[in-house]
């Protein structure tokens, strides 16, 4: 009987440790679940700050840009349809680069293609409205945008750790931010 006894507490016993690292197993799968949920939620929160952040600066670059250019009542309906086509896409718009992962090369390359294109047609739809304004500019007004132009695309390449330059012997090469010329 003793015998019995004895299998009877090691059962109970290792039972009891399986319960025991069950519910330490489930305790940990619950914290885990929590932080991934704390990490989503400030992960949205940095990016809502971010894209409020990302407005800001661009109200200010085409309100500073604006009053640089001085125009006129009769340009400013080219001038209104030229920053809504400029303005930077909503978050829920931007491509999700966490799709990328997972994917097989070919995968990958095919993604990153959809999204040039996007981009390119994104650059077509603002072309009708950049037109427009460049039309009823004068030319004073078009080197500044021009320049304008240049310097933003500059600090975006910078930002991202490239050089900016136009090509060879172009503007932007060798320092020379290929300052507008005088055609005539």
């Amino acid at each position: 009987m003793k015998t019995s006894a004895k299998k009877s507490l090691l059962a109970l016993s290792l039972m009891t440790l399986v319960g025991a690292s069950f519910a330490a197993q489930t305790e940990t799968a619950n914290q885990g679940r929590q932080a991934y949920a704390a990490s989503q939620q400030a992960h949205q929160a940095n990016q809502a700050a971010r894209q409020a952040k990302m407005a800001e600066f661009f109200a200010a670059r085409t309100a500073k840009l604006h009053d640089t250019l001085q125009l006129t009542a009769a340009q400013e309906p080219a001038w209104t349809a030229f920053v809504a086509s400029i303005k930077p896409p909503a978050a829920q718009n931007r491509p999700d680069f966490g799709a990328f992962k997972g994917l097989t090369l070919p995968e990958r390359e095919a993604k990153q293609i959809e999204l040039e294109k996007q981009r390119i047609a994104a650059r077509e739809a603002r072309l009708p409205a950049l037109n427009g304004l460049y039309a009823v500019l004068s030319p004073e007004q078009k080197l500044v945008l021009e320049k304008a132009q240049r310097h933003m695309a500059g600090a975006m390449h910078a930002r991202m750790g490239h050089r900016w330059q136009g090509g060879h012997g172009g503007p932007g090469h060798h320092g020379d931010r290929g300052a507008p010329t005088k055609q005539g």
